[in-house]
Formats: structure tokens, sequence, C-alpha cells
């Protein structure tokens, strides 16, 4: 390394380009570390780079050990870059309108109540069972039917399939057993009207 340090002192840039290569894992590492607090960790790592570069230009090979420096390097640039990043935090207030819209009208924030929402698709869902469970009457194989429609599964072919992969039986019955259940609900859904 020292033969390195005095090459680049001679003006050699492929000496620097090899000693950047040799402490580039050393530079990563600390930039991994920091790397969801920062916002480019590319500018960080140019950052040690200028820095790592002013430090071997005043480095004297017989005093000190050079991975030593490059490592305090590092450390000091991370903490003081850590130090210096601001980030733009853009505040809004509920209590001033957005904008004002081209007929002069203020336009405010609306908040969405999602707690209302979710109530109303639970009870949705809660009345969809307990339809289904009338439907089925205690039958699995009627209760998966109805599960794969609700999930938007109306292939007949592919659910005889699922079906006979999990009830057994043939292909061909369950697609018979699948049309005549659909005709009983439609029946019965439409009775219930």
């Amino acid at each position: 390394m020292n033969i390195l340090i005095e090459r680049y002192k001679a003006g050699d840039g492929a000496a620097l380009n090899s000693l950047f290569e040799m402490f580039a894992p050393m530079i990563e590492r600390h930039s991994e570390q920091i790397w969801y607090k920062i916002e480019n960790q590319a500018e960080f790592e140019c950052r040690c780079i200028r820095q790592i570069e002013k430090a071997l230009q005043n480095f004297d090979t017989n005093r000190g050990k050079l991975k030593t420096l490059i490592t305090g390097v590092i450390i000091k640039e991370k903490a003081d870059y850590l130090a210096r990043r601001t980030r733009k935090l853009v505040t809004m207030t509920m209590d001033k309108p957005l904008y004002i819209d081209k007929d002069g009208e203020e336009v405010e924030f609306e908040v969405a109540d999602v707690l209302a929402n979710v109530e109303a698709d639970i009870i949705e869902q809660e009345s969809v069972n307990e339809k289904a469970a009338l439907l089925a009457k205690g039958d699995s194989r009627r209760m998966a039917i109805l599960t794969a429609w609700s999930n938007g599964e109306f292939n007949d072919l592919e659910l005889a399939r699922a079906l006979a992969c999990s009830f057994g039986g043939k292909i061909d019955s369950h697609r018979t057993f699948i049309k005549r259940f659909r005709i009983e609900c439609q029946e019965r859904l439409a009775n219930a009207l």
C-alpha cells in the first residue's frame, strides 16, 4: 500500500484507482449500515472517496497505518453526513383550504370515514356468509362451490376438477352436481325475493 501511495503522490492515477478498489468494500459496508437514514447512498460514497483522496495526499507512510486512517475518515464522514442531512417535510393543516378553484370557491380536504366503510363491509360479508350457509345446508361440497363462486370462479370444468381432487369422484359427476346446484340456488334466491 505504501508503494501505491508513493506512486499516487507522484501523479499515477492508476495507483489511486487501485487504492480505491481496496477500500471500496469498507465504504460500501458503512453505506449499507446507514442506508435507511440517508436519501442517496451514492452521494455519501462519493463524499467518502473525496475525503479519502484528501487524506491520501497528506498521509505520511512513516507515521501511522493507512487502514486506520481510512477507517477514521469514513467514520468521520458518516457522522458528518448524518448530521448535515436535511429533509424537506411538507406539512399541511386541515384548517385551511387546499386551494381555491377557478370559481373562487375554497376546496377543502375531506377525510374518508374508513371505519364506517369497514363496518358496512363486515355486515355485508356476514349477510353473504349466512345466505351461503343456508344454501349449503351443512354440505361441505356445496359450501366449496359457494366459496368458489363468491371468489369469482365460474368455470364449471375447473371447479369440477377441484372438487374431484378434494372430495374424490369423477369430474363429470361433479359438473352435473354443480349445474343442478346452480339451478337450485337460483330458484331458492328467486323465491326469497
